[in-house]
């Protein structure tokens, strides 16, 4: 994710992703945009990798699921680009912009 593509938008929410036919792994958004998510998890997948991201944004509206492809990834933080997103997942990360900044 280039920082300076879009704003990005922290949100400490824990989350969860699985590369394709894999086991969900745990971690922490870092930062979040419509781009793409920074990871904080022990559990990095490898660069390249296609995975899918889920969390709940907006509590109460249940998980989104988002696809992307790790960027880059060290022991302890990764991030994803995101492939094509919903509107359902667009609206809830931009919901979530708003609660975190105000």
């Amino acid at each position: 994710m280039r920082r300076d593509s879009k704003p990005e938008i922290e949100v400490p929410k824990k989350a969860s992703f699985a590369v394709a036919g894999g086991d969900r792994a745990t971690g922490w958004i870092v930062r979040l945009s419509v781009v793409g998510v920074e990871v904080e998890s022990l559990q990095a997948p490898p660069v390249g990798s296609e995975i899918v991201f889920w969390t709940e944004l907006v509590d109460g509206e249940g998980e989104v699921a988002m696809p992307g492809r790790v960027q880059w990834a060290t022991y302890a933080r990764f991030s994803v680009l995101f492939g094509p997103l919903g509107a359902r997942e667009t609206h809830a990360i931009v919901r979530a912009s708003r609660s975190s900044a105000g």
